[in-house]
């Protein structure tokens, strides 16, 4: 996508690809057989990391330390059996059942599409089953909730008068964050856009625009 689905305008782009990819799935019972009891599937996915990073720059792989949120989700449908065949039963709000989403990291959401609320991902330079590595609490990444918190409750504002607030009194920052962190907020609205930048405790400051565009810089 060229935007997040939670903004307007963004653009599926479908003919990017994972260069160099290789997947396998292995099944341990029979594809589509309703008469007799499976045991488990399995996925593989493989790709380079200069494929994902293509789009970054001059960026080959990520470093030790380095987190990024992911999450994977499955979406479970309902089936019936027909003729001895599976037979998917169409989703209905109304008439009939619902699949089940089931995500490895929970979001209290039924949205994929919100990646602020993935799983975080930590790489290490320790390879699997010769040591132990911690998991790394950024500061900064507080920050940035109290941001996204703040930009969330601006797009609610806009759905309601049709505008974005141009005073933090307007969105009660003090429901999220501390007095400290109020005093260090700051909120620079435009006729049609906004950036408001916070203080993280490293000294770094955290910003985030209308679009939901959030870095943090010295």
């Amino acid at each position: 996508m060229s935007k997040p689905y939670r903004d307007p305008g963004g653009l599926a782009l479908s003919d990017w690809e994972f260069a160099g990819m290789e997947s396998a799935v292995y099944i341990e019972g029979t594809l589509n057989n309703p008469d007799d009891t499976d045991h488990f599937w399995s996925v593989e996915v493989f790709f380079p990391w200069r494929s994902l990073y293509q789009v970054v720059g001059n960026k080959q792989k990520p470093e030790a330390g380095e987190q990024i949120r992911m999450n994977l989700s499955r979406v479970q449908w309902q089936t019936e059996i027909k003729e001895g065949n599976y037979i998917k039963v169409p989703a209905d709000a109304h008439t009939s059942p619902q699949p089940d989403y089931w995500l490895w990291a929970p979001m209290g959401i039924v949205s994929i599409h919100m990646p602020e609320y993935w799983g975080m991902v930590q790489f290490s330079d320790v390879y699997a089953g010769t040591g132990e590595d911690f998991f790394i609490h950024y500061p900064e990444e507080k920050t940035k909730q109290i941001l996204r918190n703040l930009y969330y409750r601006q797009h609610t504002f806009k759905a309601q008068t049709g505008q974005y607030a141009t005073e933090l009194s307007d969105l009660s920052p003090q429901e999220i964050a501390s007095p400290a962190e109020i005093a260090s907020l700051a909120l620079y609205p435009t006729l049609s856009m906004y950036e408001m930048t916070l203080q993280a405790p490293d000294g770094k400051t955290g910003h985030i625009r209308e679009d939901g565009k959030i870095w943090t810089a010295d």
